[in-house]
């Protein structure tokens, strides 16, 4: 049989082609054993975000602006208002106390990607409050802080382990709701529950830097 040169082209490259599908399925069988260690090993250290923590405050009605600071032992910075996503806690929900909120409800909330080991820190800080609303001075706010656990794709289940209710009475005033600390695997130390009336975290990334 006589090929033309067009044939024997193809049939070059049909052969190069074949070898080098060979040469792949070879190499993927000497590498297949590296990488699934590596793959073991990154899976290792994965952070498991079965479990989050939920931050929430409550203000009463009215052009009202109380602002939620929180400090994770992952964040770089305080989450915020002004800085809002955190390397561990997002701020979700930046309530300004606006009268065109359709919600009428005055209420922040902050979540965490995982529960990490270390001290977290939980402020709360009256920013605002508008003159027609002076009068509500002094009002109480409350801070509600609950764990929350993903046994599934179709289970959770949810603890509170934390509220506290404290009372405004300036603006610009900041109040430390409560400094905790996790454990290793995540668990909540009661023993370890404090405040520190000194300690401030409401302020934006720059400041924090200096």
């Amino acid at each position: 049989m006589i090929f033309s040169d067009n044939e024997d082209n193809r049939i070059a490259i049909f052969d190069v082609a074949l070898m080098t599908f060979f040469i792949m399925l070879i190499a993927l069988a000497i590498l297949f054993p590296f990488l699934s260690e590596q793959s073991k090993k990154t899976n290792d250290n994965i952070i498991d975000t079965k479990s989050t923590m939920m931050v929430e405050l409550f203000w009463p009605d009215g052009q009202i602006d109380v602002d939620l600071w929180i400090l994770g032992p992952a964040d770089k910075f305080p989450v915020g208002y002004s800085s809002q996503n955190g390397s561990q806690f997002d701020l979700l929900r930046d309530d300004l106390g606006l009268p065109t909120d359709v919600s009428n409800i005055n209420y922040e909330l902050a979540t965490s990607k995982a529960n990490l080991p270390g001290e977290y820190i939980i402020n709360v800080k009256l920013y605002n409050i508008a003159l027609r609303d002076r009068d509500k001075l002094p009002f109480k706010v409350n801070v509600v802080i609950t764990m929350l656990n993903k046994e599934n794709d179709h289970d959770s289940s949810s603890k509170q382990i934390f509220s506290k209710e404290t009372t405004f009475t300036f603006v610009k005033e900041e109040q430390n709701i409560v400094i905790f600390s996790l454990d290793e695997e995540g668990h909540f130390l009661k023993d370890s529950i404090y405040t520190n009336p000194r300690k401030s975290i409401a302020t934006t990334p720059e400041a924090y830097d200096q």
